[in-house]
Formats: C-alpha cells, sequence, structure tokens
C-alpha cells in the first residue's frame, strides 16, 4: 500500500473506503496490517448480494502493507473486494 500511488513509503495508516460486491455468501470483512485466520472483530458486515462499502483509517504492516479477510459462515465463498485511499499518515515533529 505504502509506495504506491500517491501513498508515500513512509506512510504509517490510511484512511479510505472498502467495498465488497459480488460476494456468494454473506459475511463480514476484517481489514488490518496482517492477514488474519480467524478475524475476532469485523470491518464491514454484509448479506447475500449487497454491495456495501465503508470509511475506515487502519494502520499499515511491514512494508507498507494491507490484508483483507472475508469470514463467512462455510468454507468457499468468493468476494470482489475494492479499497480505494482517501489520505494517508506519516509521520511528523509537529505533534
Amino acid at each position: 500500500m505504502s509506495g504506491y500511488g500517491s501513498v508515500p513509503p513512509t506512510a504509517s495508516a490510511v484512511t479510505g473506503n472498502l467495498t465488497v460486491t459480488g460476494q456468494t455468501s454473506a459475511g463480514f470483512l476484517s481489514i488490518g496490517p496482517v492477514a488474519q485466520n480467524n478475524p475476532t472483530s469485523s470491518t464491514l458486515n454484509f448479506p447475500l448480494g449487497d454491495d456495501r462499502a465503508n470509511a475506515v483509517t487502519v494502520a499499515l504492516g511491514t512494508g507498507g502493507t494491507l490484508s483483507v479477510t472475508y469470514a463467512a459462515p462455510t468454507l468457499g465463498p468468493t468476494a470482489q473486494v475494492i479499497f480505494d485511499v482517501t489520505g494517508y499518515f506519516v509521520p511528523g515533529t509537529s505533534g
């Protein structure tokens, strides 16, 4: 994520819109700096067949990465996930 587009390599977090579409099951998405096998919290909940979006602020992982986990009641469902960056945070000395 950092170093791509207009996000500088020094970015520590980003703001953006997380969107799900084309899902084959109800469920939720969890976004964070590292991938999770069993997320304990959701970023975006959705039913089957409903395009949904949510604004988020999320820390970046090592190397400026983000991971999205799709949690569903059964194994095998798929979904299209879109993340549009709207801003970023960089370290600063101004407080």
